[in-house]
């Protein structure tokens, strides 16, 4: 595994699911993402599979092009990894980012974030969360 630490930004490569982490850290939380780097486009099964294996109750969920979500927060922990299109998110005190086809983040209980979708097609994701 490789790691580089850029001021609160957390770079971390490794082998599993040939994923590039980017990790930001906060004051009381953390703010993870996980870059698709396969060949293969994501298996929305295989995906599902490997969240329950880490505790999550997974859904899969669809958002038509333009959706957007205002400002808000979840009172429990989750996890979106993208199966197709593109959704951005924004982090409050952290930033913007778009997931694309296999991206996956890491989302602690309250933290504000918004979303949009980017893509001219539908986003489709596993929502991931632990109770």
């Amino acid at each position: 595994m490789k790691r580089q630490l850029l001021s609160k930004l957390l770079i971390e490569e490794t082998d599993f699911l040939s994923v590039s982490s980017i990790i930001f850290q906060g004051v009381t939380n953390m703010y993870r993402i996980e870059r698709w780097r396969e060949a293969y486009k994501p298996n929305a099964a295989r995906l599902r599979q490997i969240m329950v294996s880490e505790g999550y109750r997974v859904f899969q969920w669809s958002d038509s092009p333009s959706t957007v979500y205002p400002t808000h927060k979840h009172d429990n922990e989750q996890s979106h990894w993208i199966i197709s299109g593109k959704l951005e998110l924004t982090i409050e005190n952290v930033g913007t980012f778009v997931l694309g086809p296999g991206d996956r983040d890491f989302m602690p209980a309250g933290t504000y974030h918004s979303a949009r979708v980017v893509s001219d097609e539908p986003v489709i994701y596993l929502i991931g969360e632990k109770f």
